[in-house]
């Protein structure tokens, strides 16, 4: 779904408290999770006038495998339903 919001459009939000907001996204591909994390620090800095953002360690994940008993390359460890 792709909306087109004009700056025009968006009143700025006045301070009126701190707010900190932690997000996780997870994805095979690197490079989705940075364009997706550009398009929402562009809205947030149309939208808010004092915006700042903290950059938290960058965290990667590795997944688990077992070789199996015959030989036959590898499976998760942990069966899936």
């Amino acid at each position: 779904m792709q909306v087109d919001i004009k700056k025009e459009e968006l009143e700025p939000i006045k301070h009126t408290e701190l707010m900190k907001v932690h997000i996780d996204l997870a994805s095979i591909n690197k490079d989705q999770i940075i364009l997706a994390c550009a398009k929402f620090e562009d809205f947030l800095k149309n939208s808010i006038d004092d915006f700042t953002k903290e950059n938290m360690p960058e965290q990667i994940a590795e997944v688990p495998t077992l070789k199996t008993p015959c030989g036959q390359g590898k499976k998760l460890g942990q069966n899936i339903s």
